[in-house]
């Protein structure tokens, strides 16, 4: 029977039972993706992660969605790091599922990925990047945050070109998603495209001018008081990038 509770006469495990499956709790999860050693293999913390979408659809009927996302806030991010590429590559697939399927709902689990997936940007390995990027900018973009922005705000300095071009990317997708812009956030995002169309990386200032519009479109005080502070490259750059009409 599906809940186990019948006859233990048999010590044999059920018959084609797929590995995800073998996780019936976030709890289970948490405590398979709390490390990297031997004693957790790879394949099965694959199958732990795969076993998280049809986890949070039951705790979000059972109203625990919220306990289950802050549980698994570590975990996650100890994955990321693990620079595995079967592993993150299944965890970023599995992220941008939960971003289409729980959308702001996953908020208070954004700021705690955000920084390993950023980070993931600059690893060589492109199974580990290109994912890192792609859900970066799916839980952004579904569950926009103050926390979220703050974890991109103190990454505009990053020593690595491509994490910078990412929080570029992201500051963008910030401003075209449903995040609350008062005024003091518009004008920490307006100061911090104006860093990055400034950057030393050509990739790093084309993103950022995109940025800029993005901003515009929200807050034009913010976005017109960043052009008298850049160099005329700078300013033809944005004006480039400016998009068409539509």
């Amino acid at each position: 029977s599906r809940g186990g509770g019948g006859s233990r006469t048999s010590g044999l495990a059920a018959p084609r039972a797929s590995a995800a499956a073998a996780f019936g709790s976030v709890a289970s999860v948490c405590e398979m993706l709390g490390g990297v050693g031997e004693d957790r293999p790879w394949e099965k913390r694959v199958a732990a992660i795969k076993s998280l979408p049809r986890l949070l659809t039951e705790g979000a009927a059972a109203g625990s969605l919220d306990a289950n996302l802050k549980a698994l806030g570590k975990p996650l991010a100890t994955q990321l790091a693990d620079l595995r590429s079967s592993v993150v590559s299944t965890l970023c697939t599995t992220l941008c599922t939960l971003a289409a399927e729980r959308g702001d709902a996953l908020a208070p689990l954004v700021p705690v990925l955000l920084p390993a997936l950023l980070r993931n940007h600059c690893v060589s390995k492109a199974p580990i990047s290109k994912p890192s990027v792609q859900a970066a900018g799916a839980l952004v973009a579904a569950a926009p945050s103050e926390g979220a922005s703050a974890v991109l705000l103190a990454t505009v300095g990053s020593p690595h070109h491509q994490t910078r071009r990412g929080v570029a990317s992201l500051l963008g997708a910030a401003c075209a998603s449903a995040l609350e812009l008062p005024p003091p956030q518009a004008a920490a995002f307006a100061s911090a495209i104006r860093a990055l169309v400034c950057d030393t990386d050509a990739t790093v200032r084309a993103t950022a001018a995109s940025a800029y519009w993005e901003l515009h479109r929200r807050s034009v005080a913010d976005a017109d008081a960043i052009l008298p502070q850049v160099q005329p490259p700078q300013q033809k750059l944005i004006q480039r990038s400016k998009p068409a009409a539509k």
